[in-house]
């Protein structure tokens, strides 16, 4: 199992650029798609305030076009992951795609043209996934295109809230998961802490999210790397 920090409520992209820099080089690289070289995987929540609350980076402004523009010449060493939580994952999507982003992850309860974003994905080199919130049955796993090979289970009732509290059913959910759909990699996210781990291992995550458990600590990249060493 692999821990991807997660950049969650960022208000700018100078915050995005700071946390990136707090971890580079720490970040474990073993759920890469290619060599393990340079950093591993950061996950970066994307929210819209409609979908979920409260709105982050590119959001908060009033053109998030022309926030996303700045993603382009990102410095960082680390695969980024993106968690779309919009209404439309195709709306900006063109955008997105023309970063250095390596995964994006939409959720599946969105309303407006997921198969759509997700077709389009299947036709470039990014890495496409599906994120299920906690009350959707692992069931729907088997309605996805083919191709999606990565899927991440939410641990929280309600998702873009940061802080909300770890839910110990998601346990038997990945346990289904995994022996329904043993090829499809499954991720966790949502107030995961350090005492959830080896639960989290034992119920057959491959990998787990974890936002404020690293960044909220003095040292977050020493914390990472402690972290790391657990799983």
């Amino acid at each position: 199992m692999t821990i991807a920090p997660s950049i969650n409520g960022a208000k700018d992209f100078l915050d995005v650029e700071y946390k990136l820099k707090q971890i580079e080089g720490v970040a474990d690289h073993r759920l890469q798609r290619g060599p393990a070289e340079g950093g591993g995987w950061v996950h970066l929540d994307i929210v819209d305030g409609e979908f979920a609350e409260p709105k982050s980076w590119p959001y908060v402004g009033d053109n998030p076009e022309d926030a996303i523009e700045e993603l382009k010449d990102v410095k960082t060493k680390c695969k980024l992951g993106l968690h779309l939580m919009v209404s439309d994952p195709q709306e900006n999507l063109d955008e997105w795609m023309d970063t250095p982003v390596e995964r994006i992850l939409i959720q599946y309860e969105s309303p407006e043209h997921i198969q759509n974003a997700l077709a389009v994905l299947d036709m470039t080199k990014i890495e496409s996934g599906v994120v299920l919130a906690l009350d959707t049955p692992v069931e729907v796993i088997g309605e996805l295109p083919e191709k999606i090979k990565f899927v991440q289970l939410m641990s929280i009732g309600k998702i873009g809230h940061y802080g909300e509290h770890f839910q110990s059913e998601i346990l038997k959910k990945i346990d289904a998961a995994k022996k329904m759909y043993p090829n499809i990699k499954i991720s966790v996210d949502g107030g995961i802490k350090e005492e959830h781990l080896k639960d989290l291992a034992k119920a057959g995550a491959d990998q787990v999210v974890m936002g404020s458990a690293i960044f909220d600590a003095a040292d977050p990249a020493a914390e990472l790397k402690r972290l790391q060493a657990l799983v």
